[in-house]
């Protein structure tokens, strides 16, 4: 059997697997698609007429595509661990073959798309190991658990280039993005019930969430004439109206951060007398209020009785921007003996990871994250940043910093994790000083003393203030308002 006639297999496939992506209640197309896929694969492998090239390509794509369809038939089956196996046999059928050439080795166009399918389509099976742990946490009310595993699979979704897809795989991504960010506002929703912190900034980031997933369900309605997706559209737009009905924020303070007319379309719905008002405010055309997080931590043997000043500091300073800093500062205790000890080094590590993936799990993706370390507080953030690549901050601040003075700030800049950094930077440093003797007369390689002596290499994303402030000279109101704020804000 050719080519030819495999891909008249595998296209009746194709059309049943779509028929099934569109339409919620055709799920059982899903198998027969499903027979179809192996039907080609047997045919490719058994083939006397394909080059060994193109079947081990074409094996791995009717193979990829099989248990595709098993998966998302175990979906709707909610068989949740039956679902990660089938991803682990998907990431093994791609990593089988891409591992095994190279794309700048391959001269036939046609099986250069195929290699640029599978390495698609591996970031879509990555995914698969993820979301089913979510529905299972979701179906049983543990939103935070579940939100978790909702945003790693959203991360793999963002590192794919969408203005490389084909239509119709462009089509398949609207429509598991669209479920994915509905799912993710679901989960902030049923969190909002609960006794958490900074539940009005909750609530916008959950308004701004709901309304993406809006925008995303018109997506699916123009390909899709399925009613499930109009049904989610509506059940989108209950939940928002739900908020707003027991919102925290003024309606006013919403539409500040969202600029959303759909939302006021929904709010006038219920008051359209707030909404005269709001119409009204309008006219004033104020730019759009944002939201910035601002994650701080402290030194050791201390507990850092500056991070109130910073708090004042910048609750006073925003007052005069459309920015609103959501301050959340972390205090991992005291470090005296301890210090020394590198098991309680990495738990505090591991401590502060779990913690700032905590509070980006919960709130979602802000304008800005910011982060302001001291002391050995810099050592805690500058670690974590380095052991995990998902670990991403705009702007960061560093005041008595005892990293290395050969830390790697290139990785970071070259993997998208940091914006922009400011060091301060001060040549009497009592602190550091000691931390260089440690370095250098006791061995202890984990200490640097770059708050003093400063990086190796310039960088050109990175602001140095040199002062003789000493090791915390810097902490001051005067300092964080003339410095700190506008190096955050700009």
């Amino acid at each position: 059997m050719n080519i030819d006639d495999i891909n008249k297999i595998t296209q009746q496939a194709s059309e049943l697997k779509n028929k099934a992506n569109s339409q919620v209640d055709l799920f059982e197309l899903y198998v027969d698609a499903q027979k179809l896929y192996d039907k080609a694969y047997e045919n490719c492998i058994t083939s006397t007429e394909i080059s060994q090239i193109q079947k081990d390509f074409l094996s791995a794509i009717y193979r990829y595509e099989s248990l595709d369809c098993q998966f998302a038939y175990a979906l709707k089956k909610k068989e949740f661990t039956k679902c990660q196996d089938i991803s682990i046999q998907q990431l093994s059928t791609i990593d089988n073959i891409i591992n095994n050439y190279n794309k700048e080795d391959i001269q036939d166009e046609k099986i250069i798309n195929w290699y640029k399918f599978l390495v698609d389509h591996r970031i879509t099976a990555e995914t698969h190991r993820y979301f089913p742990i979510g529905k299972s946490y979701f179906d049983n009310d543990e939103y935070k658990k579940a939100l978790f595993y909702f945003r790693r699979t959203e991360e793999i979704y963002n590192t794919r280039k969408k203005e490389e897809l084909p239509e119709d795989f462009l089509t398949n991504h609207f429509l598991n993005y669209y479920i994915l960010k509905f799912n993710i506002s679901q989960c902030q929703v049923g969190i909002l019930q609960t006794d958490i912190e900074e539940k009005e900034f909750l609530e916008r980031q959950t308004i701004k969430g709901l309304l993406q997933s809006c925008e995303y369900a018109n997506e699916v309605m123009n390909i899709s004439s399925d009613k499930t997706y109009k049904e989610g559209y509506e059940k989108t737009n209950q939940l928002i109206k739900h908020v707003l009905e027991k919102s925290l924020n003024s309606w006013q303070t919403l539409y500040e951060f969202t600029l959303s007319e759909h939302l006021l379309n929904l709010m006038n719905q219920l008051d359209s007398q707030k909404v005269s008002f709001i119409n009204t405010y309008k006219l004033a055309q104020e730019p759009k209020k944002i939201d910035y997080l601002l994650f701080y931590t402290h030194g050791f043997n201390t507990r850092g009785a500056w991070k109130d000043d910073l708090t004042e500091v910048m609750s006073s300073n925003q007052r005069n921007t459309n920015i609103q800093f959501v301050l959340l500062p972390w205090d991992y205790g005291t470090f005296k003996v301890k210090f020394f000890i590198q098991k309680s080094r990495k738990k505090a590590i591991e401590k502060f990871v779990n913690r700032y993936n905590e509070i980006l799990d919960t709130y979602g993706n802000c304008e800005r994250k910011c982060l302001v370390a001291h002391s050995f507080g810099t050592y805690i953030t500058g670690t974590a940043i380095q052991e995990n690549e998902n670990f991403i901050c705009d702007k960061i601040i560093l005041a008595g910093n005892i990293l290395d003075v050969n830390y790697d700030w290139n990785k970071l800049k070259k993997g998208n994790q940091i914006g922009d950094v400011l060091i301060e930077q001060s040549t009497n440093d009592g602190a550091v000083l000691i931390a260089k003797i440690l370095r250098k007369i006791c061995f202890q390689k984990w200490i640097g003393y770059a708050g003093r002596n400063g990086f190796s290499k310039d960088y050109n994303f990175i602001a140095v203030l040199k002062s003789k402030s000493g090791h915390s000279g810097m902490l001051n109101k005067e300092n964080m308002t003339s410095e700190w704020f506008p190096f955050l804000t700009n």
